[in-house]
């Protein structure tokens, strides 16, 4: 029973990897689709061009605030590395628009880490 604690990770365990990579996140552009995934277990993403034409597709799985929701193909967003604020261009101004929230716990996280070293060390790939 032990093994198989040390080779899933908890909800909590993954919905901290998924709070770590959406904060190291940085995008900027004009959202130009949104779409529930369902050929890939229903997740949430949009589509964001930048001005170089770049797509990015951004994930929300796990996200609970509804960011999601208030995202509109055509808003123009814009997110920092090492922060979960979006903003949203109005009238030519970023401006605050939605705090992406993920359900990390980091004290449970902090006591959990000892038993995922072997699932790091196999990794999700």
């Amino acid at each position: 029973m032990t093994f198989i604690y040390l080779c899933i990770p908890s909800s909590n365990y993954t919905q901290c990897q998924l709070t770590e990579q959406f904060y190291d996140l940085e995008f900027e552009g004009i959202v130009e689709n949104a779409y529930i995934d369902r050929s890939d277990h229903s997740l949430p993403y949009f589509v964001v061009r930048n001005e170089t034409k770049f797509l990015d597709t951004i994930s929300l799985f796990g996200e609970w605030n509804e960011l999601f929701k208030f995202i509109k193909v055509g808003d123009t967003l814009k997110k920092e590395r090492k922060s979960n604020l979006v903003f949203r261009k109005e009238n030519l101004i970023y401006r605050p628009f939605k705090i992406a929230k993920f359900q990390c716990d980091t004290i449970e996280l902090n006591k959990e880490k000892p038993f995922f070293k072997l699932y790091n060390f196999v990794g999700t790939n």
